[in-house]
């Protein structure tokens, strides 16, 4: 039977350069804002709810190592929650628009076009997901700053979280062994009829939000809302990934899609 722990959480506070407002984008599942693009015309791209600028297509030739790495002045590499900022995860092959980013290596399904961040962590822009420990990727500079990628926790003292960074606030309750549709309703069902920190209005993160929540000192899979995309084209048969959704490693921050009967836990998040 599926169970809801509390979790006490010491406070993070972490520093956010200045910047302007910003808004955490969609998933490309319904959940969240639309994600809006302005082609620059110059190479670049602006993320319009961020504020960043990207460069379009791919910033070498072909895949380097972490130590060939040559940043260009006033570009730097992405953070993890930047770099999924851009991810559509209503598609897949490629999961970063074409338009306006250009083309990838090879947006076959199930082959791997992954890029860089700035902790040696790497993001697949074929399909979404985030390792670490891969040898070569892809660079994509990015510049500016926005809030909602760099988090600021301050604990309320009522059960929540609250990140001044996201606009976001999270529950302290954890959920525990719940598959990605039982986290979906009764997790979050039962979270708003504890009315958490006094709010009803708790649902699950998606994983462009999960990315960015608080450390708990829990170990293991967290589920977001989001579920993994199916093949625009024909579909392969059998496609197990229609079958599955995103979750976050809450241990290692890896991003990856799993069957959704996989009992992980779950949080709660709002607005």
């Amino acid at each position: 039977m599926s169970k809801i722990y509390l979790i006490t959480i010491t406070a993070l506070l972490l520093w956010v350069l200045p910047t302007f407002a910003c808004t955490i984008p969609g998933d490309g599942q319904g959940h969240g804002p639309a994600m809006s693009f302005t082609d620059n015309h110059n190479g670049t791209v602006t993320d319009n709810l961020t504020g960043l600028t990207w460069t379009i297509g791919r910033a070498s030739d072909g895949k380097v190592t972490w130590s060939n790495l040559h940043l260009p002045a006033g570009w730097r590499l992405p953070n993890l929650a930047e770099a999924l900022s851009i991810v559509d995860y209503g598609h897949r092959s490629p999961a970063v628009p074409t338009q306006p980013f250009g083309p990838l290596a090879n947006m076959t399904d199930g082959v791997l076009d992954e890029f860089w961040n700035v902790d040696g962590s790497s993001v697949d822009e074929n399909g979404g997901g985030a390792t670490t420990g891969v040898s070569t990727a892809f660079v994509r500079y990015v510049s500016g700053r926005a809030p909602c990628m760099v988090s600021n926790y301050v604990d309320n003292g009522n059960g929540t979280i609250t990140d001044h960074g996201t606009d976001l606030m999270w529950a302290k309750t954890v959920g525990v062994d719940y598959t990605w549709d039982g986290a979906n309703t009764e997790f979050v069902s039962n979270i708003n009829e504890l009315a958490e920190g006094g709010y009803r209005d708790w649902r699950l993160p998606t994983v462009k939000e999960l990315i960015t929540a608080p450390q708990l000192p829990v170990s293991g899979w967290f589920w977001s809302s989001t579920p993994h995309a199916q093949l625009s084209g024909p579909v392969p048969t059998p496609d197990h990934a229609i079958t599955c959704a995103w979750g976050v490693s809450s241990s290692s921050g890896w991003v990856y899609h799993n069957d959704r009967g996989t009992l992980h836990y779950a949080r709660a998040v709002r607005p």
